[in-house]
């Protein structure tokens, strides 16, 4: 089975060309393998993240303007990713693995987190790419990527070694509704916020 690009807001990419383009408008990447999530990249500080539960976590410093250079380390990320799906037992690629070995979970309160650190890479909690703190449950964000908008925090999530927040947005794009429902929370990681949150309609900012 072949791997498939997409955003965390469901577009579907090309190839490591297109991922590049979406790296450099603050998209996190997603590779998965059918239904399995293989790999996540996202972009932090200028720095790209790259972390796989086959292959393992690994950073690069690579300037955004140097798209060649970032286009051809993802094409041999990928290239490893399809290989080591390929000699992988299937239940080995079965959900999203993360430290530890658990799968993917949400949670009503914030759970034990770590900042996003490229130049360390491992621990036990999930890392958050976000340049502040992560938002608390009831607080208010504004999404920019895809124009999903202003939303309040319902929860949050962990899938592949990082922590997102479960957003319900006010007003999503009818690509979203169609997708998720009226009500469906998206789900949003650090980096993907924009700084500072919205207010909600009729409260003082």
């Amino acid at each position: 089975m072949s791997l498939t690009l997409a955003t965390t807001a469901g577009a579907t990419l090309a190839d490591a060309a297109s991922a590049a383009r979406a790296l450099s408008l603050g998209h996190t990447i997603i590779v998965s393998e059918g239904r399995d999530r293989v790999a996540t990249v996202v972009a932090q500080a200028g720095r790209y993240l790259m972390q796989s539960r086959l292959t393992g976590e690994h950073s690069l410093s690579i300037p955004h303007t140097d798209r060649e250079r970032l286009i051809g380390h993802l094409s041999g990320f990928l290239s490893a990713q399809a290989d080591a799906c390929a000699v992988a037992p299937r239940a080995a690629v079965t959900g999203c693995l993360l430290a530890g070995g658990d799968t993917y979970r949400e949670f009503v309160e914030l759970p034990v987190w770590r900042q996003v650190d490229p130049a360390s890479p491992d621990g036990d909690a999930p890392a958050w790419s976000g340049q502040s703190v992560p938002p608390a449950v009831g607080d208010r964000v504004a999404v920019e990527i895809n124009d999903l908008g202003d939303g309040e925090v319902r929860g949050y999530f962990v899938e592949s070694g990082f922590l997102g927040v479960l957003v319900h947005f006010d007003n999503p794009p009818n690509w979203y509704v169609k997708k998720n429902g009226r009500d469906g929370f998206g789900h949003i990681f650090g980096a993907e916020i924009a700084s500072p949150p919205a207010p909600a309609v009729g409260m003082a900012p």
